[in-house]
């Protein structure tokens, strides 16, 4: 049943909703918007943790972690798992915005962007002494001031 297209295609339908949902947070929301959201943030989390755990069972962890997306989820889940239990923690906000990564997922059905991100990730390797250089200047222009 998870590996079902019709479940691929609720959990695109999922994170593209779950991605809005996380770009509507502004300052300053209402208490119940951010109770709405505070909803709408349990619940994705609580359908990629289904998702995820459904996916073990059906395929066996062995299996499971041979995909490398399975992997990728699994750690995207965890940290939002994470950032839930630690909700009450100063500071780590930062956690919030690993959930933006789950929207790379949606490469896996679309060939277009699938296709966009080997070509970055090929270009990030021979442009690596381009990137060093930008990245020191930006650090001494952020020093400076």
């Amino acid at each position: 049943v998870v590996m079902d297209p019709f479940v691929d295609l609720a959990i695109t339908i999922c994170i593209v909703l779950n991605t809005l949902f996380m770009a509507m947070e502004h300052y300053p929301m209402t208490e119940q918007f951010s109770s709405v959201l505070s909803v709408g943030n349990l619940v994705f989390t609580g359908i990629f943790t289904a998702e995820m755990v459904l996916k073990i069972i059906a395929m066996d962890p062995y299996y499971y972690v041979q995909e490398g997306w399975n992997i990728f989820d699994g750690i995207i889940v965890s940290l939002s798992l994470m950032e839930l239990g630690l909700a009450n923690v100063e500071g780590l906000s930062v956690l919030r915005s690993f959930r933006l990564l789950r929207v790379f997922k949606l490469a896996k059905s679309w060939p277009t962007l699938n296709m966009l991100i080997k070509i970055i990730g090929n270009s990030v390797g021979a442009l690596g002494n381009l990137t060093l250089v930008l990245a020191i200047i930006v650090f001494i222009f952020a020093v400076v001031g």
